[in-house]
């Protein structure tokens, strides 16, 4: 009898080499790498094993966790599952990237993990009629259709060729034709999918495309002035990323209607040309049969691919020596709609009262602009933003009217208010 069972274990043991070399096409550590925070085993797909579990796949693969039998010659379990542990750790799971393929990934003394890749159009040469036309309805005017072009173009390049890549300025789109052509052109191309950074727990790191839409943006409210500027630092973040955090791949873009309430949330960057913001009037009568020139622009996009990535170059006068390659764009009709909502636009209201040319010190113009007025009008004015902030904002917009003296007296000359139209 016990010849008989130690014949049926060397039979077993047989089967089990046998299983264990079949499977050696898997690699060292048969496609499964170990997530350290997690304490969990993360096959290439995705899947994910506990210790458990993993443990009974590899007692699958022929592996044994008895002594007995690994004496007798079958592989250690125990030494496998050590070994993925230590020579096959991550640090983070990533579903998509936007800058990264497929595979193991490291950063700054780190690894991560992408388990899949964000489709990505195959160029093909051809007609592209359908999106120039889109992009003649919607951008009118050359100068601002060149600049998108331009944007696209980098923006593309980093995506399809992720060695090219370079930041982007945040675009804000304004007006009807925003929300299609960041749905339709923008998402479409780099890879299908977008981030809404207004969203709480948006992921950052998975999509390659940053898209505000815009009905997150209505009244703007303090609440939304406060995100469009997160979403901002967000994307100046990504273009300043460092080997020591999870590098972040993107190009921003956010949609706003074209009224009053909603573009003041750009009306605080009307005089910070430092920051990396470009702002562009998409204009659109709509068509009614949207869905029909949805499918028209998909199909052309292969088209429009190749011939960004073959036939065109951008303006001359747009390049700039800058990490985003191309200069900051804000068109003046957006920058004059938001200009008119400003605490600015409002103060040089009053201001225009004053007559011919007059030098005055800060708090003159605070004390003459509350008798004038009202003392409690020009506080909610002067509550965000201080006097001097303002008066420097008019300087930089109206330097023919408004002067600092120099010295630290803050003494203002003011010419020729009377006659000084606010829109420009």
């Amino acid at each position: 009898m016990r010849k008989k069972s130690t014949v049926l274990n060397k039979i077993r043991r047989k089967n089990q080499l046998a299983k264990h070399e079949s499977f050696r096409n898997e690699g060292v550590n048969h496609g499964f790498f170990h997530w350290k925070d997690k304490g969990r085993f993360v096959k290439e797909t995705g899947s994910v094993f506990t210790p458990h579990q993993f443990e009974y796949f590899l007692r699958s693969r022929g592996y044994s966790f008895a002594d007995a039998e690994v004496k007798l010659g079958l592989p250690d379990g125990r030494s496998k599952l050590l070994e993925i542990i230590e020579d096959f750790s991550i640090d983070r799971l990533i579903i998509t990237s936007g800058g990264w393929l497929r595979g193991i990934h490291q950063y700054g003394g780190r690894k991560a993990l992408v388990i899949n890749d964000l489709p990505r159009i195959e160029a093909i040469a051809g007609d592209f009629r359908p999106i120039k036309n889109l992009l003649d309805e919607v951008f009118p005017e050359q100068i601002e259709r060149e600049y998108f072009l331009a944007w696209l173009y980098l923006g593309c390049q980093g995506f399809y060729h992720l060695e090219k890549f370079c930041p982007g300025q945040l675009l804000v789109l304004v007006g009807d034709g925003s929300d299609f052509v960041q749905r339709n052109l923008i998402t479409a191309i780099f890879g299908g999918r977008s981030t809404n950074s207004f969203h709480q727990g948006a992921g950052l790191v998975e999509n390659y495309s940053w898209a505000v839409p815009s009905v997150s943006i209505n009244l703007g409210s303090k609440k939304e002035r406060e995100q469009f500027a997160f979403f901002l630092e967000l994307c100046e973040t990504a273009s300043k990323r460092t080997d020591e955090y999870l590098p972040l791949y993107s190009r921003g873009s956010i949609c706003l209607k074209h009224n009053v309430e909603c573009v003041q949330v750009l009306e605080k960057y009307l005089f910070t040309p430092e920051v990396s913001l470009s702002v562009l009037s998409c204009s659109w009568s709509g068509v009614e049969d949207s869905v029909a020139l949805s499918e028209q622009v998909r199909l052309a996009l292969p088209a429009f691919i190749w011939h960004l990535q073959n036939e065109y170059s951008i303006r001359a006068d747009l390049i700039a020596d800058n990490p985003c390659k191309i200069k900051d764009f804000f068109v003046s009709s957006v920058k004059n709609f938001a200009f008119l909502g400003s605490p600015e636009c409002e103060f040089l209201g009053y201001l225009r009262q004053l007559s011919g040319e007059k030098s005055l010190e800060e708090s003159e113009i605070q004390t003459l602009m509350e008798v004038a007025v009202s003392k409690s009008a020009i506080s909610k004015l002067t509550r965000e933003r201080s006097l001097g902030s303002i008066m420097a904002s008019l300087a930089h917009r109206y330097p023919q009217n408004f002067s600092l003296a120099p010295g630290d007296n803050k003494v203002w000359t003011l010419k020729d208010l009377q006659n000084l139209k606010p829109v420009t």
